[in-house]
Formats: C-alpha cells, sequence, structure tokens
C-alpha cells in the first residue's frame, strides 16, 4: 500500500494576506498548500461570517477597504511586521469585486478601477517596506483588458484540479502555478449513485428547457461543471425525443463541493439562502488558490 506524503514546501515558509477575501476560498487553498493566513478581510458581513464559521483560527475582519488607504495599510502592517521578524515569505493576495468588468455599468467599472488600483497602491508600498515578496490578484477574464501591463496567468480551475472550468485573469508577481494532471468531473465530485448515468448538470438551472441557450449551460457526463454563479444548478437527462427529464436541484453544500471545497462546510447563513448563493457563486475555487502558493519562487 502507498501512503500519499504531505506536500511540503521548499524554501521559507509563507505567512499570506487574504484581502476581498469573501467565504474563504482563496484561504482555504491557501492553508491547504502550507502558507499561515495570517489575515482575511471582506465587507460583507455575510461572507465574513462563513469565512470565520470555515477557517476560525484565521482572523477575518469585516471592513470596507479603500475608504482610508492610510489605516489599510497600517492595519496590513501591524499583522505582517512579526512574519517579517520571523523570516517568513509574505505573500499577498486579493480579490476585488469583479463585477465592474463583467457588465457595463458606468459607476460600477469606476469603483471596480478603484479597489483594484487600490490593492495595487497596497501592494507597491509592501514592497517598498520589504512587507511583501509576492503577490496576486484574481478577477474575471475581461479584467485583462483593463490592466494589459500588469503581469498575469489565465487560470482554469479544471487545470488545478477543481471539478468547474472556472476561468480567471490572476494577475501577480514571484510564482508560476503548475497544472495538475487528471480533472474532476462534477458528477465524480458529487458521488451520487441515484444520479442516472449519461445526466447533466445544467449551471443556470434549466429543468425542462431545450433551447439553445438552455443546452449552452449544459455540462456533460463525465466532465468538469461549466463555471458556476449565483444560480441553483439543476442535473436532468436528455430522452430520446430530444426532452429532458429533471432529477433534482443541487444543495448548497454539493456546490461548495463543485467549488472545490470538501464536504461538510458550516453553511449557515446570518441571513437567507440568496445570501448564501451568492457568497458561493462569488468563490474562488480553493486549488487555484493552492496552485499560487505552490507556484512561489522562494530561496531557503
Amino acid at each position: 500500500m502507498s501512503i500519499k506524503r504531505k506536500w511540503r514546501p521548499k524554501g521559507r515558509a509563507v505567512s499570506a494576506l487574504d484581502l476581498f477575501c469573501g467565504m474563504g476560498g482563496q484561504t482555504h487553498g491557501m492553508v491547504e498548500a502550507g502558507a499561515k493566513v495570517v489575515l482575511s478581510v471582506d465587507a460583507w458581513a455575510v461572507a465574513v461570517h462563513l469565512h470565520k464559521a470555515n477557517h476560525p483560527d484565521v482572523p477575518c475582519m469585516e471592513r470596507r477597504l479603500g475608504e482610508d488607504a492610510k489605516e489599510d495599510l497600517a492595519l496590513i502592517v501591524e499583522y505582517l511586521r512579526p512574519e517579517r521578524a520571523a523570516g517568513r515569505h509574505i505573500h499577498v493576495h486579493g480579490s476585488p469585486p469583479c463585477q465592474a468588468f463583467s457588465s457595463l455599468g458606468k459607476k460600477q467599472a469606476k469603483d471596480g478601477y478603484a479597489l483594484v488600483n487600490h490593492f495595487l497602491w497596497l501592494v507597491a508600498r509592501l514592497k517598498e517596506m520589504d512587507l511583501c515578496d509576492s503577490w496576486s490578484m484574481e478577477n474575471v477574464p475581461l479584467a485583462r483588458g483593463h490592466f494589459p501591463e500588469l503581469p498575469h496567468h489565465m487560470m482554469m480551475a479544471s487545470d488545478y484540479g477543481a471539478p468547474q472550468d472556472r476561468l480567471r485573469w490572476v494577475a501577480g508577481e514571484g510564482w508560476t502555478p503548475e497544472v495538475v494532471e487528471g480533472g474532476t468531473s462534477w458528477n465524480e465530485a458529487l458521488n451520487d449513485p441515484t444520479i442516472p448515468k449519461g445526466s447533466v448538470l445544467n449551471t443556470v438551472g434549466a429543468s425542462w428547457s431545450n433551447s439553445h441557450r438552455a443546452r449552452a449551460s449544459d455540462s456533460p457526463w463525465n466532465a468538469p461543471s461549466r463555471t458556476l454563479t449565483r444560480q441553483k444548478p439543476s442535473i436532468r437527462k436528455e430522452n430520446p425525443d430530444g426532452t429532458f427529464t429533471k432529477v433534482r436541484k443541487l444543495s448548497a453544500e454539493e456546490m461548495t463541493v463543485l467549488f472545490g471545497f470538501p464536504w461538510g462546510l458550516d453553511l449557515s447563513s446570518p441571513t437567507n439562502q440568496y445570501d448564501l448563493f451568492i457568497a458561493i457563486g462569488n468563490c474562488m475555487c480553493p486549488q487555484v488558490g493552492t496552485a499560487i502558493i505552490r507556484g512561489i519562487h522562494r530561496p531557503s
């Protein structure tokens, strides 16, 4: 019997920061890669509640970043200075809200630029203070056209082991992600023997529609899920006549599994199911965070 050895990083141990953290996809991935996450920050109380419930050992703060740049910097420095004193590699990650680059609203675009630029400002100041050795910033693919000057990788979550084809633009320096051999299909991840073989997963929740738009949202059997959002997906089976039979909807926990989280997350929400599904749909797949940390160029 072969024993799977726990992956251990070469070189200095990593301490990490997770800004605009959501419910903790990036935090989870960085912890899985062996990093110590010293602080996570998000403005939304629902996301912070879920983050704290599932990562109780990670300090997580509800704070609206960007309203006071100097206070943001002072707060972050307070958490990072002890890590530098301990001789650890410091990685700074941010996932500023992506709606600005996936919509046409001028106000949203302005707000999106402001938050991305604030994150880049923080990175620059931390570099000057020798408190940032590498950094990463995740957003939707369209962000690439807004910031063409930034070094980046286009990262498909399924290339790193997640059961979802979630493509993201990830800017940054000091790391090179390594693709994981062998992806995971949505049905394999759910591991439910009652799902009829050959079913498809419809990511926009269509149960019976035979329209071109609905079919374009079907994820085939034995393939990763297409990109999931806040909508609750449906499992359905195509009949010989081209119609569909609904199998069932996915649960919130099953959605987290298709994002690459383990089973058994605490999904209690202080508000309602709608907010819970928004929090899940906004997540980073943890496997992407793991690939970033494992790909850090760090001297011994």
